[in-house]
């Protein structure tokens, strides 16, 4: 169902359409909603009934069926309740919060959720955001997408409804970006109406191997990678000229500085990472150097994701 946890040796890409995704059942948007939530942090009470307190005395019963209760990332306690489109304004506020929607599609309680709470929930006006982290700059789109401010931390949901066979984004992909705080979620709506959450526990960076490339030795090390080739007997000639040899790269327009820019799609998901990057491309090789100052784990993994043999500069 989604993308499993080992490193792929190949990319494939799947783009959805707006027809391409689930339709949901009321009672499916309910369950898709809680498990929003659930995801990000809000602690449901279990049970049927919870007794608060009346004001005017005595208790009120509360049906959490109908009415589920929780603790929200930043300790209060709020309440979720359906209501009728004419009656929403004539229940004033009430301690508990009460989070009150038309219905229980994500997008109506995720909008209600930033209106009751404005300090702690916010949505993206244009149903984007753009992160820069270090020297790279992220881009994502998507639906359901939500940030949460609690605990001194800002972080950023999306959760896509896709289908049971969906390949999904890969995991190298959402791993690196919940190093950012943004926190990407596949749910699929399975044949008796339960949902089923892709896993949110990142790939292990000990699976991960990346080579490096010495800036002073670039040209040969380059060439002991690649083999016999024309375009290693072309790196073997520069290594031999006694010099810098990343410099020796560059000056003979083998090796250009230009950003890379990768792009995925899923499940009305789309993101973008562009980075700074030296790049060979020629007979047929493609070669990024990233300098070690952003060559994280998880993101020369994509970039050879793509397509590149991907190496991390060594420049000291």
């Amino acid at each position: 169902m989604y993308p499993r946890q080992g490193t792929p040796s190949k990319e494939k890409t799947q783009t959805s359409t707006p027809d391409s995704h689930p339709k949901l059942s009321p009672a499916q948007q309910k369950r898709f909603s809680l498990a929003i939530l659930k995801r990000a942090g809000f602690r449901f009470t279990p049970g049927k009934h919870v007794l608060y307190p009346d004001p005017g005395g005595g208790w009120v019963s509360i049906d959490l069926l109908s009415t589920p209760v929780c603790k929200t990332p930043w300790n209060t306690t709020a309440i979720f309740e359906q209501v009728d489109k004419q009656h929403l304004k004539q229940h004033p506020p009430s301690t508990p919060a009460r989070v009150r929607f038309e219905n229980w599609a994500p997008e109506t309680v995720i909008r209600s959720l930033a209106d009751t709470f404005p300090q702690n929930v916010s949505r993206p006006a244009s149903g984007s955001i753009t992160r820069q982290r270090g020297a790279a700059e992220i881009s994502v789109s998507g639906p359901n997408m939500f940030t949460l401010k609690a605990l001194d931390r800002s972080t950023t949901f999306c959760v896509a409804p896709v289908r049971p066979k969906d390949t999904g984004l890969s995991s190298l992909l959402k791993s690196y970006l919940a190093q950012g705080e943004i926190i990407i979620t596949e749910a699929a709506v399975t044949s008796p109406g339960d949902i089923t959450l892709s896993p949110s526990a990142p790939l292990s960076r000990d699976s991960l191997y990346l080579p490096e490339i010495h800036a002073a030795r670039a040209a040969s090390e380059l060439a002991a990678f690649l083999g016999p080739s024309a375009l290693s007997s072309s790196l073997q000639s520069l290594a031999r000229k006694k010099t810098y040899e990343l410099h020796a790269l560059t000056e003979s327009g083998l090796l250009k500085q230009r950003p890379l820019n990768l792009t995925w799609s899923s499940g009305g998901v789309t993101v973008s990472i562009t980075l700074p990057a030296l790049i060979l491309e020629q007979d047929g090789s493609k070669i990024a150097l990233l300098d070690q100052s952003i060559a994280d784990h998880y993101l020369m993994s994509l970039v050879a994701l793509k397509g590149y043999l991907c190496f991390e500069l060594i420049t000291f």
